[in-house]
């Protein structure tokens, strides 16, 4: 084959497998600036074996609030929907349960004073835990 031949391979490959990835923007997948928008809510998890939810009141505003965190060895997501007075769950906040692959696992979730601790294990050999602690003073999460 001559380089021009190869090239030309090259391109079309490149050329066929060339897509638009859709654009992340708050809460909701946009793509192509079309009305398809995929919103994050708490039905998507409440019944979805990955998944495991804690109920309590992570603000501090006296409403229950719901934590959803991947189960151990299936992911790192974690996601926050703040409870309403009228009983509903806002999304509020995706982040990580800081489960590493081929490292420490998401073990537990609990209320603290000012917020919430996430702790995670080393199940393979010895015991290492860590906890890291999330604060959810005014809404905003440290």
């Amino acid at each position: 084959m001559n380089k021009i031949t190869i090239l030309v391979l090259l391109f079309s490959f490149l050329l066929a497998n060339c897509q638009k990835k859709p654009i992340l923007k708050n809460d909701r997948i946009e793509a192509n600036n079309t009305e398809r928008v995929q919103t994050i809510n708490l039905n998507q998890y409440t019944n979805n074996t990955n998944y495991f939810i804690k109920t309590f009141d992570v603000n501090k505003d006296g409403i229950k609030d719901k934590i959803v965190s991947h189960n151990r060895y299936l992911g790192d997501e974690l996601l926050l929907f703040l409870g309403s007075k009228d009983g509903n769950y806002n999304f509020t906040l995706k982040s990580t349960n800081f489960s590493e692959d081929g490292g420490n696992q998401i073990t537990d979730i609990k209320e603290t004073k000012e917020g919430f601790e996430i702790i995670t294990q080393f199940p393979d050999r010895g015991y290492l835990q860590n906890t890291y602690w999330v604060s959810g003073i005014n809404n905003k999460f440290i």
